[in-house]
């Protein structure tokens, strides 16, 4: 942890805890195999946050590792939530989850997962996630 991602307790500015997140979702997403023009730059699809959430649980004080685990948490139909833990010690100090929903861009609505997109995104689910 850097000094300027904590305040003096220890506790992660949020906005640093979000901004590390979406850079895991971004290693993630890469991995599995969805280049960024699929993902953030598709001329059919748009995948805006609907709903994020962080449960700060103890404080990563300033010059500790931490390390980031990135899952898909629930794959439903139009939507996905990742899930993102940050540890310290071998304990987790902060769970922070985040929605997206795909959207038709021509339509403005939310829409299916393409088979391909789906399966993809499957692959890197949690066994405590849900496929619904």
């Amino acid at each position: 942890m850097r000094f300027h991602q904590a305040d003096p307790a220890g506790w992660m500015f949020f906005g640093r805890a979000f901004e590390l997140a979406h850079d895991c979702m971004e290693d993630l997403l890469i991995e599995a195999g969805f280049p960024w023009k699929d993902w953030f730059a598709n001329a059919q699809y748009a995948m805006p946050i609907r709903q994020a959430q962080a449960d700060y649980r103890r404080p990563i004080p300033a010059g500790a590792l931490y390390e980031v685990e990135a899952v898909v948490k629930r794959l439903g139909e139009t939507s996905v939530s990742f899930q993102f833990t940050f540890k310290t010690g071998g304990e987790t100090a902060l769970v922070l989850d985040s929605t997206h929903v795909l959207l038709d861009v021509k339509a403005k609505a939310p829409t299916p997962w393409p088979a391909e997109f789906r399966e993809r995104l499957a692959a890197y689910q949690s066994t405590e996630g849900a496929n619904t």
